[in-house]
């Protein structure tokens, strides 16, 4: 077959042209990549060049896997050069002024001290040691830093006052009364106090952060809310969500948490990881599944720091002191009773199991 070279062009042009859907459908169009696992603190550390905070899931609550990281994270040389402040779920802020002295380095009683932790809406989850040993760590790191480069915590549970209230409706109507008003509208009590405490300690100062809570304050998605009434207020609008409206691309947000089915089945590699390691979620096959109700996990998080699988983590439990106490035993039994009656039958087996009665 002859043709001048005008039409040769013009032939393989639309040839070209016309096969390309077939093409396409013949090797797929899904460019997602493969997780590259990388070392946890130094990805972190990088992350504050371009963020405010860096919002890292605890996972599970009271795990040791993740309380474990969080020591080797702080603890880095490089850690105190970049970071001002810890924002933790896990205090109270109205016990701040004690925290302040006591991360300082000020001699302060411990039953002052452990004030922060069990005095929080939540209760008796942070007797936990871990949590304590947390708080011990960084009064020790400070100790080693110059005044200028010491971090500070900041306690970001609302100031409930326990001795106030005395039943279920009391408590339902604090929550109610503590919603802050944004422009969209109210939001929840303890991540609006949270995102308060963020906003005039340290965005309006120009510091930077790590937050820590349970993962589900740093989920992105608005996940559809069946609940109404009280419980629908009390999830109304959470850590990251309320930043990124008013302070979008302050906050990245990483969780440790995959309930996806046999993820080792489906992603073997994830396996041979080291522990810990943190991968990026964006564009990834792992990226893809979902694990929070009809949202994939990087639609939800930005990114997964691995530390094996969940049902692998193993927990910290109440220290007996909470039960040798008789007046906080008893204390921590009724708000217990008030909130959603969790740790009832944990109190009173601690109790039994460490005092015989």
């Amino acid at each position: 077959m002859s043709c001048n070279t005008g039409k040769c062009a013009l032939l393989i042009f639309l040839t070209v042209i016309l096969s390309a859907p077939v093409i396409a459908q013949q090797v797929g169009t899904d460019t997602r990549r493969e997780a590259i696992p990388l070392d946890p603190v130094d990805a972190i550390l990088d992350l504050f060049d371009s963020y405010s905070i860096v919002a890292l899931g605890e996972g599970h609550h009271t795990n040791w896997q993740g309380a474990t990281f969080r020591l080797l994270l702080v603890r880095d040389p490089r850690f105190s050069q970049i970071v001002n402040d810890i924002v933790v779920e896990f205090g109270t802020s109205r016990y701040q002024d004690i925290m302040d002295r006591y991360i300082s380095g000020e001699m302060v009683l411990t039953d002052s001290v452990r004030l922060c932790w069990r005095e929080t809406t939540q209760p008796v989850i942070w007797d936990a040691p871990i949590y304590e040993e947390f708080f011990r760590a960084v009064r020790t790191l400070n100790r080693s830093l110059p005044i200028e480069r010491r971090l500070r915590i900041l306690l970001a549970d609302p100031p409930i006052d326990w001795s106030i209230i005395n039943s279920r409706e009391e408590l339902e109507q604090w929550y109610y009364d503590h919603m802050p008003e944004r422009s969209w509208g109210k939001v929840n009590a303890r991540d609006g106090h949270a995102v308060d405490v963020v906003e005039r300690e340290v965005l309006a100062k120009g510091r930077k952060a790590l937050a820590i809570f349970g993962d589900a304050h740093f989920n992105r998605a608005e996940l559809p809310q069946p609940m109404t009434g009280f419980m629908g207020a009390y999830f109304k609008g959470n850590f990251v969500q309320q930043l990124e409206r008013m302070y979008p691309g302050s906050v990245f947000c990483i969780t440790s948490i995959i309930n996806a089915d046999s993820i080792e089945i489906k992603h073997p590699e994830i396996l041979s990881w080291p522990k810990p390691s943190l991968i990026f979620l964006k564009n990834t096959a792992i990226g893809s599944l979902k694990t929070f109700g009809p949202f994939k996990l990087e639609e939800t998080h930005d990114a997964l720091l691995w530390v094996g699988l969940n049902n692998s983590h193993s927990y910290s439990s109440a220290m007996p002191e909470i039960v040798e106490n008789e007046e906080y035993y008893l204390e921590a039994l009724r708000r217990d009773s008030l909130w959603i009656k969790q740790y009832q039958d944990d109190l009173r087996k601690l109790r039994s199991d460490f005092l015989g009665k």
